[in-house]
């Protein structure tokens, strides 16, 4: 019996993916179902060696904020358990914050692909199984969001990651982020402060909490991936987004730490609305953002984010910074870019900075992957990026996860398991 047999159930969602979100709180996530539940993601903040403010705190300060844990909510695949998980794909959502939806259509999508019959992939296809697959969808949220803030909050997950409520006092821990900057890895803005526990007198303390970057979520849970115990048949992780989330994954695959060891890490892009350039040249005027079209998020002429700060103080020898991280992009980095043809709409970011990349999602990339070819060669390398383009598609999440090419690269990438880890720390 098949496991999609077993479960004796297969949920078709119909899904609209919009471009404006209402506040979220907790009645607006789904509940449990079959195939995806909700959990949370833990994140310890690392802190550099010269950070100033840490230098202030007492031992026991220190030792509470070590001690303390970060998160974000996450949907995860309810028919796949850690233990038996080959593959695990990172789905990252769009401007909308519904990682449910994406949650769900790439759930959608492993489904299709197992049933898939005379496809030129099907010899790979037959090797692809339901339960060795483990889809996780991370939630970001943003100050829109404050209701969900404070009762996320005052939810409670067990080992196996079941959901219970308890009604203690409110802990702030789980992370928010100023409007869309958690696709460009910015820093968290809540909390601002956690609570130390009652002194012998019965006061606590108020303590400035830890900023953490969007990619050091992404980390973690990379990080989480390579332990050997938990996942211990784990041979591939693939990161994932469409539009926004593809935003996220193009800059987090440029500048990310990606700690995974030895497991290989792919990169799927889907119909991102802008990229971050390698060097300063765009192939439209930037005449009306000439200050600041090369600043991050669009290109790598100014630090915007601390992340990327810290990565280049304590890496390199500041001379050659930029140039390594464009090599080991281009040379190391697993990326696949995929975009729709019809996807040739004026909807999306209109900003010079966009502007100056091209005038519409498929324009965007196509400058880009000529953009790339041409720093390789400068370079004298041999980029390890791949692209697709998939017809009849225009900004459908849903169409670009269930194309041939979709599907290869989101469910057959390494499938045999043999891939030795590329650009990875």
């Amino acid at each position: 019996m098949s496991p999609k047999e077993k479960k004796g159930i297969r949920i078709r969602h119909t899904l609209v993916f919009c471009n404006h979100v209402s506040a979220l709180a907790i009645q607006d996530l789904p509940s449990n179902d079959g195939n995806r539940t909700l959990t949370r993601i833990s994140i310890k903040r690392t802190y550099p060696l010269n950070d100033t403010e840490l230098q202030k705190l007492s031992q026991t300060d220190r030792q509470l904020l070590d001690k303390d844990d970060y998160g974000v909510l996450a949907f995860r695949s309810a028919y796949t358990t850690d233990a038996n998980a080959k593959r695990m794909i990172i789905m990252l959502h769009g401007f909308g914050r519904d990682a449910w939806q994406y949650q769900d259509t790439a759930n959608d999508a492993l489904y299709e692909a197992i049933g898939l019959t005379g496809s030129p992939d099907q010899n790979d296809i037959k090797k692809l199984k339901l339960d060795e697959t483990l889809i996780v969808s991370p939630q970001f949220i943003n100050e829109e969001d404050m209701e969900l803030y404070y009762q996320t909050n005052d939810l409670q997950f067990d080992d196996v990651a079941n959901l219970t409520t308890y009604d203690s006092p409110s802990i702030e821990t789980t992370l928010v982020w100023q409007n869309t900057s958690w696709a460009e890895g910015a820093d968290s803005i809540l909390p601002t402060n956690i609570t130390s526990p009652p002194d012998q007198e019965g006061n606590s303390r108020l303590i400035k909490a830890p900023s953490m970057s969007s990619f050091e979520v992404m980390d973690a849970m990379i990080d989480q991936a390579t332990d050997k115990t938990r996942f211990p048949k784990l041979e591939t992780v693939i990161v994932a987004g469409h539009s926004l989330g593809a935003q996220f994954v193009q800059r987090y695959a440029l500048i990310g730490a990606i700690p995974s060891k030895q497991i290989p890490v792919h990169f799927f892009i889907a119909n991102p609305g802008s990229y971050v350039y390698l060097t300063d040249e765009r192939p439209r005027s930037t005449k009306k953002c000439s200050d600041t079209y090369n600043e991050w998020k669009f290109g790598l002429g100014v630090f915007g984010i601390r992340y990327l700060y810290d990565m280049v103080i304590t890496s390199l020898d500041t001379l050659n910074d930029i140039t390594d991280v464009r090599v080991r992009y281009l040379r190391d980095r697993q990326v696949h870019y995929l975009y729709g043809l019809n996807d040739t709409g004026t909807n999306g970011d209109r900003r010079c900075q966009a502007m100056s990349q091209g005038r519409n999602h498929l324009e965007r990339g196509r400058n880009y992957l000529k953009h790339i070819n041409q720093t390789s060669l400068a370079l004298h390398l041999d980029h390890a990026h791949t692209v697709d383009f998939v017809p009849g598609i225009a900004h459908d999440a849903r169409g670009m996860f269930y194309s041939p090419a979709g599907i290869r690269r989101l469910f057959l990438s390494n499938i045999d398991g043999t891939e030795s880890a590329r650009g990875v720390g």
